[in-house]
């Protein structure tokens, strides 16, 4: 199959994950679980076309596209905080499969950082947050766009606040929150000491 097919594909599946963000409040408990578990495998498809393609040496335009895929899942699930149950609601729809990008790629994310990829002037990703204050959320991310140690660090503590804060809501996100703090540590840790005996 062709590779730019593969990421348009991803594209169109990503994209009615993110509406689904916009009819959160209305779904039922069977149909906001469905909508979760929809999310994390889009996502999932995601990470593993990502490692194929950093592994095989794929084509830059599509390496660049998968790169952009995770920022954004990222960005839009951590990077914006609330007190409401409506903002919780949210967390718990968009935090899985952002966590997941950490258990599974930790590494490879910690390098992009590292690269500081995308750090300014490229594309810059229009969160689907522009209506978020409707439940009482508010963008905390003020830095530059694309990947950074600054950001990375941010997005450790984002994981470390949103397990916190769900630990009495959802305990299972708060556990996946939880796995993608100790993998990013795990891959600090990895980095150097690779620099250490290289």
């Amino acid at each position: 199959m062709c590779l730019c097919l593969l990421t348009e594909i991803v594209c169109s599946l990503v994209n009615p994950c993110v509406e689904l963000y916009f009819d959160v409040d209305t779904l039922s408990p069977s149909s906001f679980s469905a909508a979760v578990h929809k999310r994390f495998c889009v996502y999932t498809f995601a990470q593993l076309y990502l490692s194929a393609l950093e592994t095989r040496g794929g084509p830059r335009g599509e390496l660049y596209g998968m790169k952009q895929t995770a920022l954004h899942c990222i960005s839009d699930a951590i990077e914006i905080d609330g007190t409401s149950p409506a903002s919780d609601r949210r967390l718990e729809l968009l935090v899985p499969a952002a966590a997941d990008y950490m258990v599974a790629l930790s590494k490879l994310l910690y390098q992009y950082s590292r690269d500081e990829f995308a750090r300014e002037g490229d594309y810059k990703h229009e969160p689907i947050w522009q209506g978020g204050e409707d439940d009482g959320g508010k963008m905390l991310w003020v830095g530059n766009w694309g990947y950074s140690l600054e950001r990375w660090a941010f997005w450790k503590e984002r994981f470390e606040g949103i397990g916190r804060r769900l630990e009495g809501v959802n305990p299972v996100v708060s556990e996946q929150c939880a796995r993608a703090v100790l993998c990013m540590k795990e891959a600090e840790a990895s980095a150097k000491e690779s620099s250490v005996t290289g």
